[in-house]
């Protein structure tokens, strides 16, 4: 009985010192930043200056502490509440298309051609006012488009016309960032589709857009704003293989226009 009193004593400690270090941790930094695609993980990495047995000791709790959340289903995602909250809703949309290649996402079908296809997200209701989820096992293809929408939470007209330069950085970033990850998207959708229509040939481009829903603001009637639908990338499966660029283009979103990016630091294995 004592060593049972001694154990659960030395368990209630240690999940007190977890509890501490686990939310303080955070706010320190240590380690390194993620390294996954669709991470989307508040980390604040150390410099590389920062070294010594303080930041060595900081690095042993934020490890032992993500251990032991891992292992014992503790792992918090306080982002998820505060202090930025997003009152936007973000769906990914693909549109298919068989004709060649314009500079810009608005411009006309070919008429000689199939028509474009544009395909949406299971998981975005077809009423945003009345809708109702049936469980399922949606939930890691969830995961994985809420992630390549992240790029916009935040965005409005009034943002874009005032901090221009702001979001093409960041847009073109994250088209980098999540290169593979887009074309791997684009490439099942296409599949897809194929499938379900055999006698179609292979489209020649596959536009990777975001359709975003803003919240109405507190008090006001529950009136959605959107969909606002925002190109973000673009695929050509005929040209994935251009040496020296990158195999997804990115939207511009100030002008609309698609462009390559170099191919750097970027390697082709999913």
């Amino acid at each position: 009985m004592i060593i049972c009193r001694v154990l659960l004593g030395l368990f209630v400690v240690w999940q007190l010192f977890f509890l501490a270090a686990a939310n303080l941790v955070p706010f320190v930094p240590h380690g390194s930043p993620p390294e996954g695609e669709l991470s989307d993980a508040r980390t604040n990495p150390e410099l590389p200056d920062m070294h010594g047995p303080a930041q060595q000791a900081i690095n042993v709790v934020a490890s032992s502490a993500e251990c032991w959340a891992r292992a014992t289903g503790q792992v918090q995602a306080w982002w998820l509440f505060a202090p930025t909250f997003p009152d936007e809703s973000t769906f990914p949309a693909v549109e298919l298309r068989w004709d060649a290649p314009a500079d810009s996402w608005g411009s006309a079908p070919s008429k000689t051609g199939p028509p474009p296809v544009h395909l949406g997200s299971v998981i975005e209701p077809l009423d945003p006012k009345h809708y109702f989820h049936v469980p399922g096992s949606f939930d890691r293809l969830f995961h994985y488009e809420i992630r390549l929408g992240l790029i916009f939470w935040g965005w409005s007209e009034q943002s874009l016309k005032e901090h221009p330069d702001l979001w093409q950085q960041a847009v073109e970033k994250r088209v980098r960032h999540q290169a593979k990850s887009i074309r791997a998207y684009l490439r099942w959708r296409i599949a897809a589709y194929r499938a379900e229509h055999p006698e179609l040939p292979p489209p020649k481009q596959a536009i990777l857009f975001v359709r975003l829903y803003k919240t109405p603001p507190a008090g006001q009637e529950l009136q959605w704003q959107g969909p606002f639908e925002l190109p973000l990338a673009r695929w050509l499966p005929d040209q994935d293989s251009s040496p020296g660029t990158l195999f997804v283009q990115v939207c511009d979103p100030v002008t609309g226009r698609f462009k390559s990016l170099p191919s750097q630091d970027v390697t082709d294995d999913e």
